[in-house]
């Protein structure tokens, strides 16, 4: 681990000038209050037991026999009324106090974008979107790791944002030759767009405090990471074609990760497909549609009704790379 650390560490002093090594871009994040000096990544206020509410769970919806997957899917249809997406979105936020890491990962992510979102439920609220998504970050999720990267970027926290930005590429592993293009390409570009308002003098704080998360949460972020490729693993609906976009017309589209809610046929084909949020921008997964509902999952010719999953779809730019 020292000697991995130790590499990642001088990469990521090296990337404080990465603005002069990938491709420029016409897109750009909103201007940015640069951080002092003084301001340091603290780290996530982990959720535990003792935090959790002891306050008994909103009443279920109805529909209840078709279980959270039919849930999250009426929670992101705009047909379904406000009134019920807010309900179900009640006992996933309860789930979330609880423990379960999904949906913190969901409910931090639906907080973050508030009434931006692809299908509004509730208000922005930037602080119970760090609460959850930093947890689900810790807790093997790693897009929860570029969203915190977002969030803190869009709310003029370079600083903070570059830590959780080297924290999601530590953890997906960019340098590695056998990394997907997708996940080097989105870093490059988020990298460069915190790099243009965080002074390089701030950059050795940015290494102190990716060493200091390792130190404190390696260990069970791999943990959790392992567990939830496993549990995927062993699920009906395992992903047997996972789609990509390599290139898009819209050249002002950054490369990013879509969250799509998708409705799979016996058959393994896709039916429907919701938008939940995506990286770095909404407009990323708006237009992704029509790649995501060719995804395919490992079919089940013994049920007759429809079965719904959480997959992201992937866009690449092209436009940028890492050294």
């Amino acid at each position: 681990m020292d000697t991995q650390r130790s590499r990642f560490v001088g990469t990521v002093i090296a990337l404080a000038c990465l603005a002069g090594l990938v491709c420029h871009s016409a897109w750009a994040a909103p201007p940015a209050a640069a951080s002092s000096a003084a301001d340091s990544y603290t780290g996530p206020t982990l959720i535990r037991s003792t935090d959790a509410t002891a306050d008994t769970p909103p009443a279920k919806p109805a529909n209840d026999s078709d279980g959270s997957g039919r849930w999250l899917m009426e929670m992101v249809n705009p047909d379904t009324p406000l009134a019920e997406r807010r309900k179900i979105f009640a006992i996933f936020e309860h789930d979330a106090e609880m423990g379960d890491y999904y949906k913190q990962y969901l409910v931090g992510s639906i907080y973050r974008l508030g009434e931006q979102g692809a299908v509004p439920i509730v208000p922005q609220d930037l602080a119970k979107a760090r609460r959850y998504l930093s947890n689900a970050a810790v807790n093997g999720y790693e897009l929860a790791m570029a969203k915190m990267a977002e969030l803190e970027l869009a709310d003029h926290h370079p600083l903070d944002a570059m830590v959780w930005a080297q924290i999601y590429g530590y953890y997906t592993g960019v340098f590695d030759a056998k990394t997907p293009r997708g996940k080097t390409s989105y870093y490059a570009e988020l990298v460069y767009r915190i790099s243009k308002w965080l002074p390089k003098k701030q950059m050795p704080t940015v290494v102190d405090d990716l060493n200091q998360f390792i130190a404190n949460y390696d260990t069970h972020v791999r943990a959790c990471s392992k567990a939830i490729e496993e549990h995927y693993s062993r699920q009906s609906l395992a992903r047997t074609y996972a789609p990509s976009r390599a290139d898009h017309a819209d050249s002002s589209l950054p490369s990013g990760t879509a969250d799509y809610v998708i409705a799979f046929r016996p058959d393994g084909t896709a039916a429907q497909a919701w938008l939940l949020d995506a990286v770095p921008t909404p407009e990323v997964g708006h237009s992704m549609h029509e790649i995501a509902i060719r995804s395919r999952v490992t079919p089940d010719p013994g049920t007759k009704t429809l079965r719904y999953a959480s997959m992201p779809v992937t866009f690449i730019s092209g436009r940028y790379r890492t050294p």
